[in-house]
């Protein structure tokens, strides 16, 4: 089903794990822990047991996996370059509005906070999609999971602590096309790497445990590695994981969010056209990177039609009678999927434009996004989140230092 350990890194990723290193320079680079990362146990978040050193272990392994990548024309930029250890293959760094719509009176004072304060206000963003594979040199038309990280300028707020990027004015929000992580336990995710990657009896041993006593993390890495697409701008997309949407002195709540194609002048949602399986060979004779060249055709400068989406968060799903959540474990285990309603709050709008030069596939390869890069009010929830913040500052720090480029 699975062959490289290289997807699972992807799969955690998500992403934001930064571009790999192109040498092997050491670095000294101060990682935060688990424990620096204050949890909010009114809102549902709980420690794991052994997070911190399930953690550690986790970073190592991910660092481990750091190599020079040799010069290769047909990615974008053709490097040799650092490159990410997850999603590093992208299909294009676009620019867009992100413009703040209108809710339902009822929610107003749930959902209308940090970003979505001001409906009407029209923020500038840069979106980056991408594969999830941890091979940069696979075939598009292979199963993956694929990216979309939206970066949003001009955000005002308080900031979180320690922001990955250090900027102050951006506020990341950044998705995959499936709704599920596919890690429950944070002690899974290193033998799941080690079972895949080596070709011990051992190995294969506490993976096959681990698969076969969790059918949902099993279910959830089937599907991922099963995705065929056509076009990234015609995908949903989803954040997987909960992040808050408020502080506590406003009433905060957990929430996900996800976007999704909209006809641009309706707004109604349009259908997510997948190939059928038969389809798939097909696929497989067009270009290495068709993907990008989808965008490049549908976005190409001298075209009339924009490309949009709603941004919607949904509301953990409670019960009517108590107002209590459905699952008390659905804000640590993002393999629970939450039954609520989406809500749009934004709308995404990019225009036709020319996005595939030297210098703009440069910026995007260098370009960073992170769930802690942002404001308090959307705070990253939950187990992944908070090993996410330790590994992308880590890797992102490491990386950057080594080829002595700016974050």
């Amino acid at each position: 089903m699975i062959h490289k350990s290289s997807l699972i890194l992807s799969l955690f990723c998500i992403i934001g794990c930064k571009p790999r290193a192109a040498n092997q320079q050491s670095a000294n680079v101060k990682e935060i822990k688990t424990s620096d990362i204050e949890i909010d146990s009114e809102i549902g978040e709980s420690l794991h047991n052994n997070e911190a050193a399930a953690t550690d272990q986790i970073l190592a392994a991910i660092s481990a996996s750091i190599k020079i990548e040799d010069k290769n024309n047909s990615l974008h930029p053709p490097g040799p370059i650092a490159r990410r250890d997850a999603h590093p293959k992208a299909h294009g760094c676009v620019d867009a509005k992100f413009k703040i719509l209108k809710v339902e009176p009822q929610l107003t004072s749930i959902l209308q906070k940090g970003v979505f304060s001001n409906p009407d206000q029209e923020f500038d963003a840069t979106i980056r999609f991408s594969n999830g594979n941890g091979n940069p040199n696979r075939h598009d038309a292979r199963g993956d999971g694929r990216g979309m990280a939206v970066k949003v300028h001009g955000v005002s707020g308080a900031r979180l602590t320690n922001g990955d990027d250090g900027a102050t004015d951006t506020q990341d929000f950044v998705m995959i096309n499936h709704p599920l992580f596919f890690v429950n336990d944070p002690e899974h995710y290193v033998p799941i790497v080690k079972g895949i990657a080596e070709d011990t009896v051992e190995a294969k041993a506490r993976l096959a445990k681990i698969l076969i006593g969790n059918p949902r993390e099993t279910k959830v890495i089937a599907e991922i590695t099963s995705i065929h697409i056509l076009n990234p701008l015609f995908e949903q997309y989803w954040s997987e994981v909960p992040y808050q949407i408020g502080t506590k002195s406003s009433g905060a709540k957990a929430v996900k969010f996800s976007s999704f194609p909209v006809n641009c002048k309706t707004g109604v949602a349009l259908p997510i056209v997948r190939p059928k399986f038969f389809e798939v060979p097909k696929l497989l004779t067009k270009d290495f990177n068709y993907l990008r060249n989808e965008m490049i055709n549908t976005l190409k400068p001298d075209g009339k039609n924009s490309v949009c989406y709603d941004f919607a968060i949904q509301l953990r799903s409670t019960n009517p009678s108590t107002g209590k959540p459905e699952d008390e474990k659905d804000l640590e285990d993002p393999t629970i999927l939450w039954n609520g309603q989406f809500h749009s709050v934004a709308r995404i709008t990019i225009p036709p434009q020319q996005f595939n030069s030297d210098d703009q596939n440069l910026q995007c390869e260098n370009r960073s996004y992170s769930p802690w890069n942002g404001i308090a009010e959307h705070k990253p929830l939950g187990v992944v989140n908070r090993i996410r913040k330790v590994v992308y500052q880590a890797i992102s720090k490491k990386r950057h230092q080594l080829n002595g480029s700016a974050r």
